[in-house]
């Protein structure tokens, strides 16, 4: 049962599911809030936010800025069902949630200002495509912002457990994001993760 439950961090269904993304949306707001205070949110900004799990952030950057625009996508239609309960008040107006993957982005290129994207990208069946993806999305001078937990391969503390899920390491993360064609990329802190956090900052 155990191993199950854990089994539901790559793609949350049903009642486990949703106990799953309820944590997420409190065990991810250090992480967030950590790696956003290092960027700048402009008046009418367009954000994606690939992998919104409960969709918590979303709604506290909508909260905090009046011309935002938000759009996420996420894997799990449960996630998908919940994020949009939680936005409820912004659906249809300054926000839109829809199933979908990193690796085939509904949205026509340059369109946004800002992609996030946090404890996500371990899930993705291609990194590589979904970079490139994001890069293609993204405006010029755009910035991802990309928060992890984990960063260390040889620590098989939670891949070895969970199912589809992969641990890539900061050098690995920055290969892929220059083979995509960002040019500044900015890891704090640099080359490891602090107290099991790390952010990366990708600028188009």
């Amino acid at each position: 049962m155990k191993w199950r439950l854990l089994n539901q961090f790559g793609c949350p269904e049903g009642t486990w599911g949703r106990f799953i993304i309820r944590g997420m949306n409190i065990g991810h707001r250090p992480l967030w809030n950590w790696c956003l205070a290092k960027v700048r949110i402009g008046e009418n900004f367009r954000l994606l936010d690939v992998g919104c799990g409960g969709g918590k952030m979303i709604r506290k950057l909508l909260d905090r800025h009046a011309t935002l625009l938000v759009d996420a996508v996420d894997i799990s239609a449960e996630a998908v069902a919940y994020s949009r309960k939680e936005n409820r008040q912004y659906l249809g107006k300054r926000c839109r949630i829809e199933q979908g993957c990193a690796e085939s982005l509904p949205y026509n290129d340059a369109s946004f200002e800002l992609v996030t994207t946090f404890e996500s990208v371990y899930f993705w069946q291609d990194v590589r495509k979904g970079f490139a993806e994001i890069y293609r999305v993204l405006k010029e001078d755009g910035r991802l912002v990309m928060g992890l937990e984990a960063g260390d391969p040889s620590d098989k503390t939670w891949s070895s457990r969970i199912e589809g899920m992969t641990v890539y390491s900061p050098q690995e993360l920055r290969d892929y994001l220059r083979d995509c064609g960002f040019l500044f990329i900015h890891m704090e802190p640099a080359e490891i993760i602090k107290k099991g956090r790390l952010c990366i900052i990708a600028r188009k």
